[in-house]
């Protein structure tokens, strides 16, 4: 059996561990997808590895790889909404749609040669599809029946499931298995730190933060300005980013700043409606390709500020990690008239990034989101929540999904929230009754850690060896 190999960022020692693993199952690794970092010394470590770059097109190499127009339509066309966004991940930035376009032709062109030159039996992602050359080879290998496997974000950062898809969630309502999802689970009950998380989160502890939670540093001193630029050693790279404006510290202050000047004072009105929508920072997997045809949050609060009855409210917060130091937003996915535009929106009252989430959710009826962990944060506190994209936990008592409710859906729901938090408990048991957690109850998942590589790899030939005896 041969497989082919995605992954954004996998430093080369785990890449080898995870080839090594692979080898002893009886699988060659025939061919890889990354980004150009660690090229040379894998390479060097396996010569017979054909290597395909998610970094081709800003590098400018031949574009050598047939472009088939006719599969393009066949496979991608229906899909133009969701994958435009995601080639506007990386630069350059603020170029217009016929950049984008020519970059998603390229793509796929590339990701049509990788999978012909290849040919795998299996082809293996180490998390959801991320990049446009991930994203190609997904939607190829479904319509060319080829076994796809990866592994899949649940409600915790310390669990991972493994499916051959990511549009489904991994339990249905009933708490079965949905197709594609393959049972890795080897105990019962919930994972010591999925049950803090639980209780604190339930009981609205102010202590309470995700583990994965992005810098949230905002800091536009003089010295952070300092220390920014300090860091451009060409002078003509920093009067280019200085006048460009299109990402980096300066972007992000004048972000900041039209974003403040619109905020409210979040005074609720009684016996409304008021939703709360917390915004994705983007570029991420969360809404790209997560949110499909919603990645642009724009328009999903348009369509449900049309959906709501006169006089509801939908409080909109950015997400902090925008304007945070550590972090690269660009005007891709936040132009400067971003916020004019939700402002501009029936309904739409954009809230201070400082003001807390937990306070937020108390005082909505609902808590909406493309894909965003509030939503399952909210239901365990008690109110329902409504996403619009796909997620592992969508079947979770008290979540909804847009495509499915009703025109009164929100009328209807606000007077009678009944949320059993009795079987909410009673599904997340089942989801990490199906999924794999490290065995260490203190280990923490985050970053770049080894403890991170590994749970993700672990999980996927976990997920790989699950299904070579069930196909045996």
């Amino acid at each position: 059996m041969t497989a082919f190999l995605a992954y954004i960022n996998l430093p080369v020692q785990y890449l080898e561990y995870l080839i090594t693993k692979l080898n002893e199952m009886g699988i060659e690794v025939k061919g890889i997808a990354s980004h150009r970092s660690g090229r040379q010394r894998t390479l060097d470590k396996y010569p017979q590895l054909r290597y395909y770059s998610m970094a081709s097109f800003n590098d400018f190499t031949t574009w050598e790889a047939p472009f088939d127009e006719g599969l393009f339509r066949q496979v991608i066309g229906p899909d133009l909404e969701e994958v435009l966004p995601i080639s506007d991940r990386y630069p350059s930035f603020g170029n217009g749609s016929i950049e984008s376009m020519n970059r998603v032709f390229w793509e796929f062109s590339l990701a049509n040669k990788a999978l012909s030159e290849v040919r795998p039996d299996l082809l293996l992602f180490f998390k959801e599809p991320e990049s446009v050359l991930e994203y190609m080879l997904y939607k190829l290998a479904k319509h060319l029946g080829i076994k796809v496997l990866m592994t899949r974000a649940t409600t915790f950062t310390h669990s991972r499931g493994v499916a051959d898809n990511y549009e489904l969630p991994l339990l249905s309502k009933d708490l079965t298995i949905t197709p594609g999802t393959i049972d890795i689970g080897d105990k019962t009950g919930l994972h010591p730190q999925s049950e803090n998380i639980l209780k604190k989160v339930s009981a609205m502890e102010s202590s309470y933060m995700p583990n994965y939670m992005k810098a949230q540093n905002i800091d536009f001193s003089f010295l952070s300005f300092l220390n920014y630029y300090s860091q451009f050693h060409n002078i003509k790279l920093l009067i280019a980013d200085g006048l460009r404006q299109k990402q980096g510290h300066l972007y992000r202050f004048r972000l900041y700043n039209k974003y403040q000047k619109l905020v409210s004072e979040v005074i609720p009105e009684k016996n409304s409606l008021k939703i709360y929508f917390p915004l994705h920072y983007q570029p991420e997997q969360t809404t790209m390709p997560l949110g499909a045809s919603f990645v642009n949050q724009t328009k999903s609060i348009k369509l449900l500020s049309d959906k709501l009855p006169d006089g509801a409210v939908i409080y909109v917060k950015e997400h902090i990690s925008t304007f945070a130091k550590a972090l690269k937003p660009n005007i891709n996915f936040r132009p400067y008239h971003f916020y004019k535009t939700l402002a501009s929106i029936p309904k739409v009252r954009l809230v201070s990034v400082h003001f807390p989430s937990q306070k937020l959710q108390s005082i909505c009826d609902f808590t909406v989101s493309i894909t965003g962990t509030a939503c399952w944060e909210s239901v365990l506190r008690g109110k329902p929540a409504v996403i619009f994209g796909y997620t592992s936990w969508s079947t979770m008592p008290g979540i909804f999904n847009y495509r499915e409710i009703s025109s009164d859906f929100f009328v209807q729901l606000q007077n009678s929230p009944t949320i059993d938090r009795t079987e909410v408990k009673r599904y997340l048991e089942q989801l990490e009754g199906i999924t794999h957690q490290p065995k260490d109850p203190e280990v923490s998942i985050s970053g770049h850690s080894a403890e991170r590589y590994l749970l993700y790899l672990d999980t996927l030939l976990l997920g790989v060896k699950k299904f070579r005896s069930q196909k045996s």
